[in-house]
């Protein structure tokens, strides 16, 4: 998903300025090099003078460009790279069990990581909390059962809604899990399992669902072609209810509550089975838990592939930003900014992948937005991303990140609640190494830590 001068001539009529002037830089000719230049060189008035200069050339120069037989922009990948983002890493003590695969939670009292797998590629229960002035404690609590590659979300009294997960080893004495319980991480005493959200099929396992809390505390579950809604206040699910397509791996995006509505909205993003299945829909659930009442409303806009999963997602201001994911067998680097009111989108830059990320997380940093985590896929295998990247919305603009000092997936990405960017743990396979010695779980904590004034900005 590079940039190609079909594309921009097709959105270039809803891009700002920011968006032209990042995209021109992109393109391979050494005319639209010189018209990047041109503007760059402009301000105000001039500047204008000079995008209008820019635009009729590029529009010229488009013409000779090619497109898909449904008249899709063609995209070249970007002929140079652009600088590294002048952010550092800097090395903190790691967990005490090394773990891949857990689920993060950023706490009042302080995060902590529920599960993962161990070295062993074994699942395990133990529950990891780090204290703000001694660091990653031992290990003092656990899960009702060991689960890897769970969905924790924390509540409002801070204790965490576990969700599926797998059990056992891998790669092939996995099982899917489709159990949930809810803990206190700083107290073990406080665990208690929850009824499983579908009574229908109590066995069935719970992989490729998406959960989110909403903005007054419950949690939104969706799963294949149903949806429900937990009330922490009863411990209960509500009745399910469909969804406009069947979803794997899809995401949730809860939206600001409207005053004087008594219902909250969520964005569900891609993993749809089918290419003609809405990309997007809008889920709206009324407050009066527990017998909420749903209805979707599918996007007619296709800002993006329906079935593209595994896609990170944040909301920035009135809009959602979205970057990366999984279709058919391979990562993508595209990104793509969704406009939840108008129910619309359009793309971005591309992120400086070149094999793409799939699974990476999305953490606000003042103005900008960091990409950390996830992993591409190469013809349906796990790769490690060398580095992440920085994303300006309000620029359009893209940065790669410095390569990260632990190559690995499965790493746990933590972020938010006034905690620094950082990356725990996570999986290397090593082919080269000697039998016995291929795989490895690290035991290593990077934190990225971001200038607080660029230019840029």
């Amino acid at each position: 998903m590079g940039s190609g001068l079909d594309d921009h001539r097709a959105i270039i009529a809803t891009r700002s300025p920011g968006w032209f002037k990042c995209a021109v830089r992109r393109s391979d000719t050494p005319v639209v090099g010189w018209i990047a230049a041109t503007i760059d060189r402009r301000h105000d008035a001039n500047r204008r003078r000079g995008l209008s200069l820019g635009l009729s050339m590029l529009l010229t120069l488009s013409a000779a460009t090619g497109s898909t037989a449904d008249g899709t922009p063609t995209r070249s990948p970007t002929p140079t790279p652009t600088p590294p983002h002048p952010a550092r890493w800097e090395s903190v003590d790691g967990p005490r069990v090394p773990v891949a695969g857990a689920a993060g939670v950023p706490l009042e009292r302080g995060p902590a990581l529920l599960g993962g797998f161990t070295d062993r590629l074994e699942a395990t229960a133990a529950i990891q909390v780090r204290d703000p002035r001694h660091g990653w404690m031992p290990v003092g609590s656990a899960l009702l059962e060991p689960r890897a590659e769970a969905t924790a979300i924390p509540l409002p009294d801070d204790t965490v809604l576990v969700i599926g997960g797998w059990s056992g080893r891998l790669p092939d004495e996995l099982r899917q899990l489709g159990s949930v319980e809810r803990v206190d991480p700083w107290n073990p005493t406080r665990r208690r399992p929850i009824p499983r959200p579908f009574e229908d099929r109590p066995e069935a396992g719970l992989d490729g669902h998406a959960a989110c809390r909403l903005p007054d505390g419950r949690v939104l579950l969706v799963h294949d072609h149903r949806g429900t809604v937990f009330d922490p206040a009863s411990d209960a699910w509500s009745p399910p209810f469909r969804l406009a397509a069947p979803r794997h791996e899809a995401i949730l995006v809860p939206l600001p509550p409207v005053s004087g509505d008594d219902a909250v909205e969520v964005v569900v993003i891609g993993g749809c089975r089918h290419p003609d299945d809405p990309a997007i829909e809008t889920l709206r659930i009324t407050t009066d838990a527990p017998a909420s009442t749903i209805s979707w409303m599918p996007w007619s806009a296709r800002p993006m592939p329906p079935t593209l999963a595994r896609v990170a997602a944040i909301r920035v201001g009135g809009a959602i930003l979205v970057a990366g994911g999984e279709m058919q067998g391979r990562s993508v680097s595209g990104t793509w900014r969704l406009d939840p009111r108008a129910r619309t989108g359009v793309a971005g830059p591309d992120l400086p992948m070149v094999e793409g990320v799939a699974g990476g997380r999305l953490l606000r940093a003042g103005a900008r937005v960091v990409l950390l985590g996830g992993e591409s896929i190469q013809d349906g295998r796990p790769v490690p991303v060398p580095h992440g990247a920085v994303l300006h919305p309000r620029l359009d603009r893209v940065w790669p990140l410095p390569n990260s000092p632990a190559s690995a997936v499965r790493v746990v990405v933590l972020g938010g609640g006034g905690i620094a960017p950082e990356v725990i743990g996570g999986y290397r396979f090593d082919s080269t190494a000697s039998r016995g010695g291929r795989t490895r779980v690290l035991a290593d904590d990077f934190r990225l830590r971001l200038p607080t004034l660029l230019i840029d900005d």
